[in-house]
């Protein structure tokens, strides 16, 4: 019994690893955006910082606007999924339990979500989506521009070893260029 207890003090202080569910510090936010116009190709490379801010590749503050990254008031604590579990039950064989802790899971993101709640991937798509259209002119309407609809704009969450691991959240989109 103590070895169990310690283990799980240990594994609660470091983290468990898995995929990021909120920005932490060290956190960057790479956005690259390539198309294709009537006259060659565009292309747009921006890095922030877990707060949002504009920086260069070596984490440099630099001119540009920031991504507003805050949370809405009051939508309460977003619900979590333990990777390592899930994996450990189906290297078990235990594929009904891991669907049922797969089903729990998408039902409370989907009460979250109806309550208000928006995960740090949605925020950060948001955000950026809200950046391209000031700084770059894009729009979800045709016109001669980058046309991108907000539901186009994913942000992929990275891989922690560890809670306090820092690491890189991936926006890559390829819009079309309306006429």
């Amino acid at each position: 019994m103590q070895g169990t207890q310690t283990q799980e003090a240990t594994g609660a202080a470091v983290g468990q690893p898995g995929l990021a569910r909120t920005l932490i510090a060290g956190d960057r936010i790479l956005v690259t955006v390539t198309a294709k116009r009537p006259d060659g190709r565009v292309s747009i490379s921006k890095v922030f910082d877990h707060t949002g801010s504009r920086i260069d590749n070596e984490g440099n503050a630099i001119e540009g606007a920031s991504l507003n990254l805050d949370a809405p008031a009051g939508q309460g604590a977003e619900p979590t999924f333990d990777v390592e579990a899930f994996r450990t039950l189906l290297i078990q064989g235990k594929k009904s339990e891991a669907d049922s802790m797969s089903r729990t899971y998408q039902t409370a993101l989907i009460g979250y979500k109806g309550q208000g709640g928006t995960t740090a991937a949605e925020r950060i798509g948001n955000a950026v989506y809200a950046n391209l259209q000031a700084e770059d002119g894009v729009s979800p309407s045709d016109g001669n521009h980058l046309v991108l609809r907000r539901e186009q704009v994913v942000a992929k969450a990275p891989f922690r070893g560890s809670a306090t691991e820092p690491g890189v959240w991936l926006v890559q989109l390829a819009p079309t260029w309306g006429f």
